[in-house]
């Protein structure tokens, strides 16, 4: 009876007993949308090794942030705005470290990850720099349209929790994705008739 009772709190009560300093209910609440937050940040960062950096950063200014929260949103809502946020904050310090170095991140391959038996040498280049084209036209895009992009090439969500994690309406979602993908289509369309 205690078990199911347990299960059948919401957020909105969880939150208020984290509030008050009851840390298994956060504990709870960090059990119960962990994994949703981890996913976005591994979509975004591309990276399990920074999206579990962002993803434990985020926990822990949830948590010291509890009090200022104001419930405009859900509580899963805040934490991968948060996520989102500070997955944003590491992109930048890379592209920083990368122009300060002098470096440009290459869109290639790496000949090991371009490596099967089946393919030949000429095939890999080819692949290669269709690759890097177009990652240089996604990189092309704005922001309001790669994030959605990069979301929905994952294929981890539906459009609906898309549209969560950016805070935006379902059908906006699927404008702006309908949208980046034309913009790509396009372009790279273009870039391979020249």
């Amino acid at each position: 009876m205690l078990l199911s009772a347990l299960n059948m709190d919401t957020d909105a009560h969880l939150l208020a007993r984290a509030r008050c300093g009851d840390d298994v209910a956060f504990g709870q609440l960090v059990r119960r949308h962990h994994s949703s937050v981890h996913r976005a940040a591994r979509a975004m960062l591309g990276s399990a090794a920074d999206a579990d950096d962002v993803v434990q950063d985020a926990w822990l200014h949830a948590y010291v942030h509890l009090a200022g929260f104001r419930e405009t949103s859900s509580f899963k809502t805040w934490v991968h705005k948060i996520v989102r946020n500070r997955a944003i904050d590491i992109r930048r310090a890379a592209r920083r470290r990368r122009s300060y170095d002098g470096t440009q991140a290459s869109a290639m391959l790496t000949p090991a990850e371009l490596r099967t038996d089946y393919r030949t040498p000429e095939e890999l280049v080819l692949d290669a720099e269709r690759h890097a084209r177009l990652a240089a036209t996604i990189a092309t895009l704005p922001r309001r349209l790669r994030g959605p992009l990069e979301l929905w090439h994952t294929g981890q969500y539906s459009y609906d929790e898309m549209a969560q994690i950016a805070g935006v309406k379902t059908g906006t979602m699927k404008s702006l994705v309908w949208q980046a993908r034309q913009r790509v289509t396009q372009a790279f369309a273009t870039a391979t008739k020249t």
